[in-house]
């Protein structure tokens, strides 16, 4: 059984439902948006809902900002709650208002790139869990093993 801590920060957050969960806190986090009580300086796990949030993330320095602070953990992963082939047809189904999408500098393949970059050079799994509750479980099966691996 573990607890864990959601950033405060978060918006709509993930809902835990797993009989291994012992607890769920609301605390400020340092860095990414979900953890394991007594891994907070081991586990970072950021989460993003859309290919739009992802497209409005890559162009500032903040997350690269956080994307860097992660190193010093252990166990990195984000999560994305969409499917590789939504970035693929970025911005088409994104939800971005026909207006916005004109005006876009960033392409698919440079969401891509980003990607691999995340997870080559900074050495993050990224994990397309393609809808929430997917997304839900992963999270769940991961913080479960990192808790057994750990005590």
């Amino acid at each position: 059984m573990f607890e864990i801590i959601i950033d405060t920060r978060e918006q709509n957050p993930f809902i835990f439902t797993s009989s291994k969960i012992k607890d769920i806190h609301h605390e400020k986090l340092d860095s990414g948006d979900y953890t394991i009580k007594g891994f907070e300086d081991k586990l970072f796990i950021e989460r993003k809902q859309s290919v739009a949030e992802f497209y409005n993330n890559v162009s500032e320095k903040r997350f690269w900002d956080e994307i860097e602070r992660s190193q010093t953990y252990k166990y990195r992963y984000i999560i994305f709650e969409f499917s590789a082939s939504d970035v693929e047809m970025f911005p088409y189904g994104s939800g971005l208002p026909k207006n916005v999408i004109s005006k876009l500098k960033i392409s698919s393949a440079y969401l891509m790139k980003c990607i691999a970059k995340i997870q080559v050079k900074f050495d993050i799994h990224v994990i397309f869990g393609g809808n929430r509750d997917n997304s839900i479980y992963l999270i769940t099966n991961i913080m479960k093993e990192i808790s057994q691996l750990e005590s």
